[in-house]
């Protein structure tokens, strides 16, 4: 398994755009995704994606 860690420091839609462009690579790909997990915090809004 792989993971991708994604951050956006300004807004949770950037985070979502990031997201939305990575697993569009993936499934250009053909790659399984196997978990996505989202935390924002103080400093800013991060998500991990866990594929293979």
């Amino acid at each position: 398994m792989k993971v991708k860690m994604l951050h956006s420091w300004w807004s949770d839609k950037r985070l979502e755009n990031y997201i939305n462009e990575f697993l569009d690579d993936l499934e250009h790909e053909g790659v399984e995704v196997v978990e996505i997990q989202y935390r924002p915090t103080f400093w800013g809004y991060f998500a991990t994606v866990v594929y293979q």
